[in-house]
This record gives C-alpha cells, sequence and structure tokens, in this order.
C-alpha cells in the first residue's frame, strides 16, 4: 500500500469537495539527522545520531517527549533483567539506571504468569517455556513519568539535539529514491528542514509513508488492527491488595465476566492489567479497549478518545465496589496520548517474521535482541494471544528492518519497523523500541561519516560501534568486529 491508496480508499466511502492549494514552504534548517517522532525510539535515535557526531534535529507534534513513556501513561519496561542477564543493554540500560539512581523508578519482579493465569495454565506456560528458571527472577522497572519527560530533556540538551515541540510531520519531499526534505506543521506555519538522513519513529510511519515508502496495514486476511486503549491512574487505593487480588484466582478476569452477565459493565475486554506506580497509594489500568480503529484516521481517533474516557468512568466505580483495597479510589489521570498499537509497517530491505521471533532466529546483520513477548490483543473483541519467549534464549533485530526499502536515506525505528503483524506486536514493545531506535541513530550518523547509503553500511562497523555503546550481541558477533568479549 501507499500514501496515495490510503487517501483513495477514505475519499470514496464519503462525499468530498476538492479543492487544490498550493503555497510556497521555506526551509528554515539544514541539518545532518532529522528524526521525527519524539517517543523513545525517537529519544534513542536522537541521542545515538548525536553522540556519534551528527548534527541532530528532533521532531515530536507533542509538547513533551518519552510518547507512550509518558503521556500514555505506560510506565513500565518489561524483561529488563530476563532471568539470566540484562538481555539489552545500551541506552536502555543508561536511561532506566539513571531513572533508578534519580529515585524515578524502582526494578520488580516481573512474572507473566502471574499476570495472565489462565493463558499460563491453558498453553502450559512453566513446562514449555520456562522449567529452567527455578530460583532465578526476571524482573521490570516501574518508572515515574514525569520525570522521564525531564531526563529525556536533560540528555537531549546535553547531546546538544535540537528539539521542536508542538510541531508534525505533513510531507516530504523526495528526488531519486533520496529524501531531501521533511515538511512540517505547527502555530508557526508550514515550513521544511532539509537532512542528510532522516528517521521516521513516528509510530504511525508517517514521513516514510509521505517520503513514498510502501506499507502495510492490520492483518493480511481483513486488514484489522490491534484494539486502542487508554491507560488511566487510580489514587487512594491500597497496592498491595489490589495487586495481590489481580493474581489469586484469576482475579480481574472473573469479576469482568460476572459483572458483564449482570450487565453492571460494558466494555470489549476480558481481563484487566494493573501494576503499580512509584506511588505508594497508585495504580496504573490498562484495562479500556475499542476495537475497529484505524490510528491513522483523525475520526476514529476522535471516537476512541470519547469512548475509551467513558469506560474509565465505568472501570473507576467497578474498583470502588468490588475491588479490595479500591474502596476510596478515584481517577487522578487519564492518558493524554491515547493507545495506539498499531497502524503502518514500512516495508524495509527486510520484514520480520513471525518465526524470526518464534524460532528466536538469529541474524547476521543483528543489532539488538530482547525477549518481549508477542502481544497480541485481539483486534475482534476481547481477550490476548501471548506467546513468551523461551527462558534463556532471545531473538534479533536485523539491520535490514530498519531501512526503507526503496529510499537511501531513511531509517524506520519503533512500532513502524518492518515487520510481519504478529512480530510487530513484540517489536513494539519498549525495550524492543530502544534497540531499534539506537541502531537507526547509530547508523544514520556511520553513513554520514562513511559516505554510504542506508543498505551500504558496513554492518560490522556499525555492530562495533553499537558493543561499544554497551549494546549487547552475541558472541560470535563481538568476536567477528575484532572486539573481545
Amino acid at each position: 500500500m501507499t500514501i496515495l491508496e490510503e487517501y483513495k480508499g477514505r475519499l470514496n466511502n464519503s462525499d468530498c469537495e476538492i479543492i487544490t492549494e498550493t503555497h510556497d514552504v521555506t526551509v528554515i534548517d539544514n541539518t545532518d539527522v532529522v528524526v521525527a517522532g519524539g517517543g523513545i525510539a525517537g529519544i534513542t535515535a536522537a541521542l545515538s545520531a548525536a553522540r556519534n557526531g551528527a548534527k541532530v534535529i528532533l521532531i515530536e507534534k507533542e509538547g513533551y517527549l518519552g510518547g507512550y513513556a509518558t503521556g500514555g501513561l505506560v510506565n513500565f519496561a518489561g524483561r529488563y533483567q530476563d532471568w539470566y542477564e540484562r538481555v539489552v543493554g545500551g541506552l536502555a540500560e543508561e536511561i532506566l539506571e539513571q531513572l533508578k539512581q534519580d529515585g524515578a523508578a524502582i526494578e520488580t519482579e516481573y512474572d507473566v504468569c502471574k499476570e495472565h493465569p489462565w493463558l499460563a495454565k491453558e498453553q502450559n506456560w512453566k513446562d514449555k517455556y520456562f522449567s529452567n528458571t527455578e530460583g532465578l527472577k526476571r524482573t521490570g522497572v516501574q518508572f515515574d513519568t514525569e520525570k522521564m519527560k525531564l531526563l529525556a530533556d536533560n540528555l537531549l540538551s546535553k547531546a546538544k539535539v535540537k528539539v521542536l515541540l508542538h510541531t508534525f510531520v505533513t510531507g516530504a519531499h523526495q528526488e531519486n529514491g533520496r529524501l531531501k526534505y521533511v515538511i512540517l506543521g505547527s502555530k508557526s506555519g508550514h515550513f521544511a528542514i532539509g537532512a542528510k538522513f532522516f528517521i521516521d519513529c513516528t509510530g504511525d510511519g508517517d514521513l516514510a509513508a509521505l517520503a513514498g515508502a510502501n506499507f502495510e496495514k492490520g492483518r493480511p486476511e481483513d486488514g484489522k488492527m490491534l484494539p486502542v486503549s487508554l491507560m488511566f491512574r487510580l489514587r487512594g487505593v491500597n497496592v498491595k491488595e489490589a495487586i495481590e487480588y489481580q493474581i489469586s484466582d484469576y482475579g480481574y478476569a472473573n469479576l469482568i465476566k460476572e459483572l458483564k452477565q449482570k450487565g453492571e459493565l460494558n466494555i470489549p475486554h476480558s481481563y484487566i492489567l494493573v501494576r503499580p506506580t512509584v506511588y505508594q497509594d497508585g495504580l496504573e489500568i490498562n484495562g479500556t479497549r475499542i476495537t475497529n480503529i484505524d490510528g491513522t484516521n483523525i475520526f476514529d481517533l476522535t471516537k476512541a478518545e470519547i469512548e475509551l474516557r467513558s469506560q474509565t468512568r465505568m472501570l473507576e466505580e467497578m474498583f470502588k465496589r468490588y475491588v479490595p483495597g479500591c474502596s476510596k479510589a478515584y481517577v487522578s489521570e487519564t492518558a493524554s496520548l491515547i493507545g495506539v498499537r498499531e497502524t503502518r509497517r514500512i516495508i524495509g530491505e527486510y520484514v520480520v517474521q513471525d518465526k524470526d521471533l518464534l524460532d528466536t532466529f538469529k541474524f547476521d546483520d543483528v543489532v539488538g535482541r530482547a525477549t518481549s513477548h508477542i502481544d497480541i490483543h485481539n483486534p475482534e473483541g476481547s481477550g490476548y494471544d501471548i506467546r513468551p519467549i523461551k527462558a534463556g534464549d532471545w531473538y534479533e533485530i536485523p539491520y535490514r528492518s530498519l531501512v526503507v526499502k526503496g529510499l537511501d536515506n531513511l531509517f524506520v525505528a519503533g512500532r513502524c519497523i518492518s515487520a510481519s503483524p504478529v512480530a510487530q506486536a513484540a517489536l513494539r514493545l519498549y525495550l524492543s523500541v530502544f534497540v531499534s531506535g539506537q541502531a537507526a541513530g547509530t547508523g544514520a550518523a556511520l553513513c554520514i561519516k562513511e559516505n554510504v547509503k542506508a543498505r551500504e553500511l558496513n554492518i560490522r562497523l556499525l555492530q562495533k560501534t553499537l558493543i561499544l555503546q554497551g549494546v549487547k550481541l552475541r558472541d560470535d558477533i563481538i568476536e567477528q568486529t575484532g572486539l573481545s568479549k
């Protein structure tokens, strides 16, 4: 699919009068690297490019950085310590450790079997995936979303990254397969910025699509995408009691089923995921859901925002009336950024396949590894399809999946990475996003130094640079770069 085909599909479903608008666009700056999107992928891409010698401009449509890790209230980075070791390293470890040192994060035990007990039992996760983990722990990092905003500002300022907030991508200008300018919209009007290399970290693949890249959306059979959610925060809670309720006797799943049968609850979900905040009386709630939403369509997004806020009210009442430790609970905050899990997946030089993750395939052009499970929320209603990665193993992210096919100087990172729908359901999660962002930023800076196209970059040079930056790669790759373990 292309951006024109996407637009035509929408126009065919409505009566639209078309006008032609032309205007001049001023080029206000030229730089080495432009990063579009300031979520986790964008932050790490911009930092990596700048630390490797590039002049960087970072574009973000919101008034803050961090994306879902801040405005989305998704305050948990899971599989940080994966039983045997920290799997990812690099900027993921640097940022999470800095938050811990600042008193803005805590590392806690993470047990996916307790979070989803019915799936663990039905699919025999313990024997199938985790049988050799006796006495070992898996952890995640719970962090303060506001402190994450401040840390992102400080890190980028120190790296001399120029940040433009309240600015969004509206177009792209490319010539002969090379992107030359990104066109931006803002309260200050339309303008353009030129660069030698670009990195699309918008989540929706906006820059790549506008530049003419091909992309896919949704499942092959029907085009349906993962449902959309809105995180919210409860305060006034006895956190210990609420968490214990979640992991006892199927907890929230049984309660939701019962309340739906009574007609007291109307949400298209069968379960609620609850995690503590860094506050003593707070919970982050992931329980709202709406299906058949296209996160690149403003009409769908408007519908979702209104419906999901309504669901938070229903869930607040449910917690107050039925959940232990929550009789005085109240919604202190709903996320300012709606939780879109999947839209465009940009076609790269390689499309990561389902089996690459499920079979933990190892790539020669690996740029990082992760163990986040495949996390498929049912596009048609309630429920999950969760597929864990076997303990002691990991899957790898190949460099080619970050290089946009047909364009010489454009990378993608984050949830719009080149991947199948199933693979994207794991690669969109935080620690995988840290990996793709750092690799794309480092790759862009090295391409400029070496004066090569993205697809021509010496992979051993990139891998060596990533290893020296703390990224964890397997032993045989370390040896091939000329470094010793």
